[in-house]
């Protein structure tokens, strides 16, 4: 079954800075998830892709095939509110590829505001739905999410508290789901899958058949920079990076960067210089302030704040050069003191000689 994902964008102006969300529609067979984010270069969107397909599988094997499932989820990127999870049944509104518009369904609905997409307690949530419709009926009563949404939900403090272990939920996150859903579509760009609750980067087999080999394996995972000629730099959350050379067979790291913002953008800009040594330079922003930082990986190097560390240089060298001057300036005038000195010595002495001549 194709998997469709359309993006729309909503304009949001906040406070500091005017910045676009997403609205992104995944649906696949009658599981149908929105990601509204303003960052679809973090790696929210895949991780949303992976959820997607472990809720159908998991509908499928757990023989919940008529049950329609819809996950309404807010990336929280300014950390502006705290986590909150809903769970009700009712209608919703979904878009609909096959008809270029909006369609409506019902079935379960689970509204989620958060920093990150926990893959693990959203899928024993609607596990536990699937178990549990006739009670969350009787139980569930309005709520607005995101100030805006209105909908029925079991009281909030009780929808965490829906979920009990299952076997099948276990089996399903011990199995592999990629990245990229099918690895042959996409091989010479990085890939992970999710197993084990964790993200497995690997290097894709030669034959046939043989494992792929794992070089880095992560619980989190946050941003992906780079590309096969530099190498890759793997973000597990703000600050905290891995790098992946195209010429090893295992990550290095974790790299920390102090100083830096809980609630950065998207990395801006990497650049590459490979004398006299490789390094890369990064550019970040939390939408009102920069930092520029500095990585070299054949040292193990992170300098966090280069750009204090690049101003104080500078200011070194102009400063020296500044000196320099002045001590060129001084020997200048020292120089012509002298002069001036001899000269008139020299002179006193010719009137001396001149008068003692004319008195003899």
């Amino acid at each position: 079954m194709r998997v469709a994902v359309i993006i729309f964008v909503c304009f949001i102006p906040f406070a500091t800075f005017a910045h676009q969300d997403l609205n992104i529609f995944f649906n696949k067979n009658d599981v149908h998830l929105v990601l509204k984010t303003g960052w679809a270069e973090f790696e929210i969107k895949q991780k949303a892709n992976i959820l997607l397909h472990l809720i159908d599988n998991l509908k499928n094997k757990a023989e919940y095939s008529g049950e329609k499932v819809f996950v309404y989820f807010n990336h929280d990127y300014t950390y502006s509110d705290s986590a909150t999870y809903s769970l009700g049944y009712g209608a919703f509104t979904y878009f609909d590829e096959s008809k270029s518009g909006e369609d409506t369904a019902t079935g379960i609905k689970v509204f989620i505001k958060e920093r990150t997409i926990d893959i693990p307690k959203v899928l024993y949530l609607i596990n536990s739905a699937f178990e549990r419709v006739e009670d969350i009926k009787k139980e569930q009563r309005a709520f607005f999410f995101d100030k805006k949404y209105r909908f029925e939900s079991i009281p909030l403090e009780k929808v965490l508290n829906f979920q009990q272990y299952n076997k099948l939920v276990e089996e399903l996150l011990s199995e592999k789901t990629y990245r990229f859903i099918n690895p042959s579509e996409e091989r010479l760009a990085i890939d992970y899958f999710y197993s084990q609750r964790c993200f497995n980067f690997y290097v894709p087999s030669n034959k046939e058949g043989d494992e792929e080999l794992v070089v880095l394996e992560i619980p989190h995972i946050h941003e992906i920079l780079g590309d096969s000629q530099y190498g890759y730099f793997i973000f597990s959350n703000d600050s905290t990076f891995y790098f992946l050379s195209s010429y090893e067979k295992k990550a290095k790291g974790p790299y920390v960067v102090t100083g830096l913002w809980g609630t950065r953008a998207p990395v801006e800009n990497i650049i590459y210089d490979h004398s006299p040594e490789k390094r890369f330079t990064f550019f970040f922003t939390n939408y009102v302030d920069s930092r520029k930082v500095m990585f070299v990986p054949g040292k193990d190097l992170v300098i966090s704040d280069f750009k204090s560390t690049e101003d104080e240089f500078i200011a070194s060298l102009i400063s020296k050069e500044e000196g320099g001057y002045s001590d060129m300036k001084l020997k200048e005038k020292t120089v012509s003191g002298w002069l001036i000195g001899l000269l008139i010595v020299s002179v006193l002495l010719n009137i001396a000689f001149i008068i003692k001549i004319k008195k003899s």
